[in-house]
This record gives structure tokens, sequence and C-alpha cells, in this order.
């Protein structure tokens, strides 16, 4: 008796698994995408806090800086300075760029892409930047050039501006023969 109780377990299981199902079309009202057409675009439209996410599409998956610093204030070794008359732009080579001046000289920095990635940790190279990469250049009037080589930059909008946060970046002065330590947010409108 048991062995015809567990042959007829085995054969409804069997049977039940090969059932044929139907496919249906979808109704007027039904969507297979969640978001609007924009939000795959790969491009950060007007309307997205990020590529592709924020706004009408889904949540933005925002990269958080392990280190924070005050709004537009750039610190170079042991020594803090105010940044000022920044702007952003896209430069002829298709790379997003923050410059501009603070107490002591100048900046310029480059990520790898044509619109800043929320979600993207960019590593500092000094070299031309590629697509997770940027470049950071000071100009400075005590230090002279100064071309980081090692940190990450984490971008982040805030009332609708960018905010670039420079983290464990360092920089070789040839004018001290000295490597300072390079850390800061600069913004633009």
């Amino acid at each position: 008796m048991k062995k015809l109780f567990i042959a007829i377990v085995i054969m409804a299981i069997f049977v039940s698994c090969k059932r044929k199902q139907n496919l249906r079309d979808l109704g007027s009202d039904q969507t297979l995408v969640k978001y609007p057409v924009q939000c795959y675009n790969a491009v950060q439209d007007p309307n997205e806090s990020g590529v592709d996410c924020g706004g009408p599409c889904g949540p933005c998956n925002f990269v958080t800086p392990p280190c924070t610093y005050t709004a537009n204030k750039v610190v170079i070794g042991s020594s803090t300075y105010s940044s000022t008359a920044s702007s952003c732009s896209v430069t002829g080579s298709g790379q997003f760029e923050f410059s501009g001046f603070y107490t002591n000289g100048s900046y310029v920095l480059d990520l790898g892409t044509s619109t800043p990635d929320l979600s993207k940790v960019y590593s500092i190279t000094n070299s031309v930047p590629g697509a997770s990469e940027a470049t950071v250049n000071f100009s400075d009037g005590s230090f002279g050039g100064l071309i980081l080589s090692t940190g990450n930059v984490y971008v982040s909008q805030v009332g609708g501006k960018y905010h670039a946060t420079i983290c464990g970046g360092t920089a070789y002065s040839f004018v001290t023969s000295q490597t300072y330590t390079i850390t800061g947010d600069v913004s633009c409108p």
C-alpha cells in the first residue's frame, strides 16, 4: 500500500510540473518597464539626480565618501583655503570639468565622463582620465603645480549644485620637494 501511495504522489508531482503554461498579452494599462524611456538612455536628463536614476526614474545608488569636508574648502598639507568663482562645463574632449580659484591659486578637476555619475567612485590618475577616473591639478602660489597622483573623487548633488569631494589625495611639489595631502570639497552652480 505504501508503494502505491508513493507512486501516486510522484505521479501527481510529475503531472503538475509538466502542465502547459499559456503566454498572455499585456493589457493596455500594463507595461513591461517600470519607468519612462528616459530612464534607460544612459544619460543624466535634466530632471534626474544621476544617470538614469532619481526624479521619474528609480532611486540612485549614491556613493558616500569616507571623508567629509566643508563645502568649497581645499586642504593642502596643513593649510585650508576657500574655493571661489567655481564653474562646471564639458570640455572639448567630452570630460565634465570642475574649475575655479582658491585663496592661493586655481584648480581643475576633470572626470572621465561627460556627466557626473553619483553612484561612481572616480580614482585619481595623473594622466587623461578614463570612464571611472579623474585628474586633479592645482596651480598653487606657494607649492607650484600639484598634480594629484592618488586618491578618489566622489560627486554629489546638493541643492542643484554638483560637489566634488577629494579623499586621500596626494601630490608632489617640485618647488618644495615634498609630497602633500590634498583633500576638500569644491562645488559649482
